[in-house]
């Protein structure tokens, strides 16, 4: 990753950075530019409808934005990506970000992959790396009725044979719920 800063606009109008992958001072050196686009956007949201609880990413290398939803359960997570494209700009933080929920301890995670269009070879990684996360302790879930050119990527690389895809979140909800309590039967026994 490169020199990244990734800020949360909360309900209280609060803008809250959280600095990713510093490599000293050519993200110093770009603060300026990142504060100038950082008070853009805020004014944007904020004349426009609420946006609260989003998270953007701003990066100084490429001023990418990466805009996707967490809704956090008790049992699970829903990561709804809202992006056309999970390619090379965007894989990175998505991995960063998946690693991050596991290490809080998310059991499962459904990514609902509704409004991409298109996945290139980092996006399939940023996948694999959800998969390699949850697959010992819990679930990785697939989500949306995915674009035919995601589908075709998915089925040409085989990774639909290891991957769980369900066509909707409601569908993806109740796997989730199932196999929390196939794991607790299952663990009761032993």
């Amino acid at each position: 990753m490169g020199n990244e800063l990734i800020f949360y606009l909360r309900e209280n109008n609060a803008i809250y950075f959280v600095p990713v992958g510093l490599a000293g001072a050519p993200f110093w050196k770009n603060l300026g530019k990142i504060l100038s686009k950082t008070i853009a956007l805020w004014l944007h949201l904020s004349r426009s409808e609420a946006f609260f609880n989003e998270k953007f990413l701003l990066s100084t290398e490429n001023q990418a934005f990466m805009k996707y939803k967490i809704d956090k359960q008790e049992q699970y997570a829903l990561l709804t990506l809202e992006e056309d494209n999970l390619n090379s700009t965007i894989a990175p933080t998505l991995k960063t970000d998946l690693i991050l929920l596991s290490q809080e301890g998310v059991r499962n995670l459904i990514l609902d992959l509704a409004n991409v269009k298109f996945v290139d070879s980092s996006g399939l990684s940023a996948i694999l790396t959800g998969h390699r996360l949850w697959k010992d302790g819990g679930a990785f879930v697939l989500t949306g009725q995915l674009h035919p050119m995601v589908t075709k990527l998915i089925e040409i690389s085989q990774l639909d044979t290891i991957l769980n895809l369900v066509p909707t979140v409601s569908e993806a909800v109740d796997y989730v719920l199932m196999e929390e309590v196939e794991r607790e039967l299952l663990g009761g026994e032993e």
